[in-house]
């Protein structure tokens, strides 16, 4: 009895830790991922809301880039209007897209309002990182809190989060830098999801 005990308790640490290294980069923080089982579309909406950049609080650094443009009239405009639509034209359906790669027969899309759960991805961090030359050079990187709501009783029944997702790709283009962590964030989720589903769901935490 005692060596039947000692190899289940082996084989939880193994598959446990087998997951966790697929997983590369997510935390269950609290709840568990059994409604999973059976679901079809779930819904996805994004919170930058209190989101830091660098160092700094979003707003702040908003106002640096402003201050920078100062010279160039104009240049601050078109700087900010892209800082916001990059996330709809870029950020978001590179994460879908690459979740989606890996946890069918589940669905993530913004578009189905009738489903019974939502993921909401809340970014609370944001590393533009630059490159300037060949070798002058830091890498984008986010961190993210995922949080599945039941949309009918509007109960978190699940929280995860993922620290310091970088990019791929280091390109010249700020836009690209953050759309690759952003892409690879959705692949990690992903991954982990699938093999949650390839294990019957045995990861929990309360």
């Amino acid at each position: 009895m005692k060596y039947l005990f000692k190899t289940l308790l082996l084989f939880c640490i193994l598959l446990h830790a087998s997951i966790q290294g697929v997983s590369q980069n997510v935390t269950l923080v609290t709840g568990n991922l059994l409604f999973l089982k059976g679901q079809g579309n779930i819904r996805i909406a994004y919170d930058y809301s209190s989101m830091k950049v660098g160092n700094m609080t979003e707003e702040d650094y908003i106002k640096k880039k402003f201050n920078d443009y100062k010279d160039s009239p104009g240049r601050g405009e078109k700087w900010y209007t892209a800082w916001r639509s990059d996330r709809k034209q870029f950020f978001q359906p590179a994460f879908e897209e690459n979740m989606n790669k890996h946890i069918a027969p589940l669905f993530i899309t913004s578009f189905d309002t009738s489903t019974a759960y939502v993921l909401v991805v809340k970014t609370t961090y944001l590393e533009p990182g630059f490159r300037a030359y060949r070798y002058v050079k830091e890498a984008a990187r986010i961190n993210l809190t995922y949080t599945f709501i039941n949309t009918r009783t509007r109960e978190v029944v699940a929280v995860l989060s993922s620290y310091e997702v970088r990019c791929t790709y280091n390109s010249y283009d700020v836009a690209s830098r953050v759309k690759s962590a952003y892409g690879n964030a959705g692949r990690i989720l992903g991954k982990y999801i699938a093999n949650i589903q390839k294990n019957d769901y045995v990861i929990q935490k309360y």
